[in-house]
């Protein structure tokens, strides 16, 4: 440290600390005077001339009440830098034929909140071009290719990485798909039992985990070891989660009815596929 070398005191005596009640009562302004003169007895350069200062810490017990002032010489101070509350994008969109009126593609600059999250993103887009947000898939392409659907409007927008100011499909943009609303056959009705005694093995269904994060499987009777503490106790049911090995089962008893275990695919994501219709222009 510069102020070390240049400092003009070498020998540095002792100074005591005074006592917390001859601060109180001489007054803060008094006590950092005699701050500063008991530091300046170990410390005395020009570095510290110009560019020292003090901190002053105040602690009050809220037992006795009784309090105690430090002051703390410094030389830099970090002060926080105001971030923005919101952030940039440029964002391509890309409308249906029938809503496009001869412009199928258009680029967009948008404003959405820093701390958001995708919802937040899909919702401002939907703003400029008049649609609604559930009608839009974001899309983050590089290099021409998607790279992954934003499909999960809770995933923060600081996980996204920083986006160039431009639309170049050969670095790294984001890309606004409009869907079409889809006409879906409704699915028949899956036939879940209404109690706990009614599962039986082979029985699908959607459970949660000690992570308490849901995940689908298959109720299983095995008698390979896994990793839970009650496998193998009277009243327990097995449950395999799918794309899990056997020692990752879990298992269940009355008490988690139906807190922990509900019909498939009811809270879990699963693999359920959704189709919507992209624009590709040729060049």
């Amino acid at each position: 440290m510069l102020h070390e070398d240049v400092n003009l005191i070498q020998e540095k005596p002792y100074v005591p600390e005074p006592d917390d009640a001859d601060e109180a009562r001489d007054g803060l302004v008094i006590a950092a005077r005699d701050a500063l003169r008991r530091s300046r007895m170990r410390d005395k350069s020009l570095i510290s001339d110009l560019f020292q200062g003090q901190l002053v810490a105040k602690k009050t017990c809220k037992v006795c009440a009784r309090s105690s002032v430090k002051f703390e010489p410094f030389t830099s101070l970090s002060l926080p830098v105001p971030a923005p509350a919101s952030r940039s994008f440029v964002v391509a969109v890309l409308r249906l034929a029938k809503h496009a009126n001869g412009h199928p593609s258009l680029t967009v600059r948008v404003e959405a909140p820093r701390l958001g999250d995708v919802r937040d993103l899909k919702t401002a887009i939907a703003a400029e071009v008049h649609l609604t947000p559930d009608s839009l898939t974001l899309c983050d392409v590089a290099r021409h290719r998607i790279y992954r659907v934003l499909d999960e409007d809770t995933l923060p927008l600081g996980a996204l990485g920083d986006f160039p100011q431009v639309t170049d499909a050969s670095k790294r943009l984001l890309i606004a798909y409009e869907r079409p609303t889809l006409e879906l056959p409704k699915q028949p009705s899956i036939d879940f039992p209404s109690s706990f005694e009614e599962l039986t093995v082979g029985q699908r269904l959607d459970a949660l985990d000690h992570k308490r994060q849901w995940y689908v499987g298959t109720i299983v009777e095995d008698e390979a070891p896994c990793r839970d503490k009650n496998h193998g106790k009277p009243g327990y049911i097995r449950i395999r989660f799918d794309r899990f090995s056997a020692k990752w089962d879990e298992c269940f008893c009355r008490d988690d009815w139906p807190a922990k275990l509900q019909p498939p695919y009811s809270k879990s994501k699963g693999n359920r596929l959704a189709a919507f219709e992209i624009c590709v222009v040729h060049r």
